[in-house]
């Protein structure tokens, strides 16, 4: 027979909650459970970086293609300026022949504001 002297002192439902709740498995990890990746990120790659580089550290596929972090460290760029560009496809360059979607082009620009550097000036 087990030994539940310790429990000898608390009332009946109590003891009980308390031997229940020690009975329970330990939670699983969660799956996927990293780093978050930014959902304009993931965008971000999948439409532009065949040509550009995407992410901070990075070199640009294509070498007239700017690194993103070079171009949201500009004077003068904000992220609404960056979201209207990005939703205007008469702007870019013939080699980039697509459209993006307005919701589109604001989940790479809210990406690209995390490339900022933090001392730069701007209105993102």
């Amino acid at each position: 027979m087990p030994d539940h002297s310790r429990l000898a002192g608390l009332p009946g439902p109590i003891g009980l909650l308390l031997l229940a709740a020690a009975c329970q498995p330990a939670a699983a990890p969660e799956r996927g459970a990293g780093p978050q990746v930014h959902p304009g990120e993931a965008l971000a790659k999948s439409a532009c970086g065949a040509c550009h580089a995407v992410e901070r550290r990075s070199v640009s596929p294509m070498r007239a293609a700017p690194a993103f972090a070079t171009l949201v460290n500009r004077p003068g760029l904000t992220r609404n300026t960056l979201a209207v560009w990005l939703r205007n496809a008469h702007n870019y360059p013939a080699e980039m022949n697509f459209t993006l979607e307005p919701r589109d082009a604001e989940r790479i620009a809210a990406y690209l504001a995390t490339l900022r550097e933090p001392n730069r000036r701007s209105g993102f």
